[in-house]
């Protein structure tokens, strides 16, 4: 637990510096930013691969119980989303992701490309509340609609002193060390238009929502915790698969891994749908 305590507080500390080049390129109020995970956490005996703990949901990584497939959504888009919303009965489905951002960004989905999932964005807005969209109907059964995912420190052990062992954190390295990097080039050439939205979406690898604006008391999110009181956060995020590659390639394509191949991590297969060129 202090390698994966220590690796969310590199998490956050490198959110800080992602804000800060955001802020510093004049980007941040035209950008979207949509920060969740894949899955649930690793399960504690595979070595130090992703290990957290599900709080007071069932089952990790690996099970369909909400452990899983139930994890966190922050959405920031400044001027369009309400600052410190947050929504504990819509549902949102990973499959909702890529005609949801189509649609935020004027950007229409190619005719022979068809999604499972649909344009949420009116919920992200909160231009209409308490919502499940179709897609995500079923997952209506799982777990209590009213149940907060809060992870009080009696929960998890007590983790001391997190900073001085960052250098020890293996598989949950932060992705986003590089990011601010590739920023400036990547940004602004997806469009120099004022009008469109940019689209930033951060996911985080096999991780339960450890962070302050989530009741988390073990260790301190400044930086995530800052984007949820100027965001949305949604209590009833679900991803459609809980394994990493087949979830991304859903949340990616706007259809389910088993309709285009890739529900046994990789892509291809007798049942896969044509991809738009």
């Amino acid at each position: 637990m202090q390698v994966c305590d220590a690796s969310i507080t590199d998490l956050d500390t490198q959110m800080e510096r992602l804000f800060a080049a955001l802020d510093e390129m004049k980007l941040a109020d035209n950008t979207i930013i949509f920060f969740s995970s894949d899955n649930g956490p690793e399960d504690y005996r595979i070595g130090y691969a992703g290990v957290g703990t599900a709080g007071p949901l069932r089952a990790r990584k690996r099970s369909m119980d909400e452990g899983g497939i139930r994890t966190f959504g922050l959405v920031r888009w400044p001027g369009h989303t309400s600052a410190g919303r947050r929504d504990e009965s819509s549902v949102t489905n990973g499959v909702d992701f890529l005609p949801t951002v189509c649609k935020l960004a004027d950007v229409n989905v190619p005719d022979n490309l068809k999604p499972d999932g649909g344009d949420v964005s009116d919920i992200w807005l909160g231009k209409i509340t308490s919502v499940t969209p179709p897609c995500a109907r079923p997952l209506k059964r799982l777990g209590r609609p009213r149940m907060a995912m809060k992870f009080p420190s009696t929960q998890r052990p007590s983790t001391q002193q997190t900073r001085p062992i960052l250098t020890q954190s293996r598989e949950m390295k932060s992705t986003l060390t590089d990011l601010t990097a590739i920023l400036p080039g990547s940004l602004h050439a997806a469009g120099e238009s004022a009008q469109k939205p940019k689209i930033l979406w951060l996911i985080a690898e096999d991780m339960s929502p450890h962070f302050g604006c989530h009741g988390e008391k073990s260790i301190q999110t400044p930086d995530v915790d800052m984007l949820a009181a100027r965001g949305v956060l949604f209590e009833r995020a679900f991803v459609t698969v809980p394994i990493c590659s087949p979830s991304r390639s859903a949340l990616l394509t706007g259809m389910y891994q088993t309709g285009i191949g890739a529900h046994h991590r990789q892509a291809g297969g007798r049942n896969r749908r044509a991809f738009a060129q």
